[in-house]
């Protein structure tokens, strides 16, 4: 599930655990050149629980934005792709099922993470494994609430929203994986299923995100999603790296915007900030900095479901 849940959540898997503070203050960034700035902030996809997350900075920074720019825009559009891509890219179209590309062991794993997740097998019987994956991540928690991004959607009006990428960019870093990968990724995320519970896992990773603890989520983003490795690389480092040139062009443009991404991208040597920094603009926290280091909790790993 480490995949899955960097997906769903905000890109990071959890092997801190925090309380929540009673100000939270998730990280926001100002980042400005001589006669313009812009604000990012790091999100979380998901949320089981309600929280206050907003701040005052968050809040003004929002007001005073002209343009609002999320990883994609959930509009009509944005949802029909993705439900022709679930549909038509994300089906077996040559006789063949997911099964019969899976050995005994690998198909027992899947089936397994399946009933566990309260899914109907059949819905899988013709998914390519990218598809099963995604499937079968986002049915691990039930009763998840709308992350940042949906709760902000819901509140900025439609000229003013933009996407860094469209739906069918995101869902192609998947669906562009060989296959052999597909199915090393979709069994992996299977196998986690048995040795985590997911919904714990967010309630971890809701705290320190509140945090504001950007070392932290650094921390996660490097050693348990493999910092080096070609799907990180896909995911994270390359993603980051386009986005700055469409940056550098709203600060040219002096657009006052605010960017709303996953944490995991704004965090570390290869994070936005950092990257925008290295290419000479200013960049500061904006609001409540940490007070103190997070303390180290046991590996979720060995958290089973209930």
């Amino acid at each position: 599930m480490k995949a899955a849940l960097r997906r769903a959540f905000m890109g990071l898997p959890l092997l801190f655990c925090l309380a929540l503070p009673a100000h939270a203050a998730p990280a926001m960034w100002r980042v400005s050149d001589a006669d313009s700035s812009i604000h990012l902030f790091g999100s979380i996809h998901m949320f089981v629980r309600d929280v206050d997350w907003r701040t005052p900075e968050f809040d003004r920074a929002l007001a005073e934005a002209d343009l609002v720019y999320f990883e994609m825009v959930f509009d009509e559009a944005a949802y029909a792709t993705i439900g022709r891509m679930t549909l038509v890219e994300g089906r077996l179209r040559d006789g063949r099922t997911l099964w019969d590309l899976l050995t005994g062991d690998q198909a027992e794993t899947v089936r397994r993470a399946i009933a566990t997740a309260g899914l109907d097998p059949l819905a899988f019987d013709s998914m390519q494994p990218w598809m099963a994956e995604l499937l079968l991540s986002g049915g691990t928690v039930q009763d998840a609430k709308a992350g940042v991004e949906l709760q902000v959607d819901a509140e900025v009006p439609a000229e003013r929203k933009r996407g860094l990428e469209s739906a069918e960019e995101q869902m192609g870093f998947f669906a562009s994986v060989d296959e052999a990968d597909q199915i090393a990724n979709l069994v992996s995320t299977a196998e986690q299923l048995s040795m985590v519970d997911g919904r714990e896992l967010i309630e971890q990773l809701t705290d320190v995100w509140a945090s504001g603890d950007v070392g932290a989520l650094d921390f996660l983003n490097r050693e348990e999603l493999g910092g080096g490795d070609a799907r990180y690389d896909l995911l994270i480092t390359r993603r980051n790296e386009r986005w700055i040139d469409e940056l550098e062009a709203l600060l040219a443009n002096n657009d006052n915007a605010m960017v709303i991404v996953g944490a995991g991208h704004l965090v570390g040597d290869g994070g936005v900030p950092e990257l925008l920094k290295q290419a000479g603009y200013t960049v500061e926290r904006v609001g409540d900095l940490p007070a103190a280091k997070p303390m180290i909790a046991p590996d979720p790993r060995s958290v089973r479901p209930r």
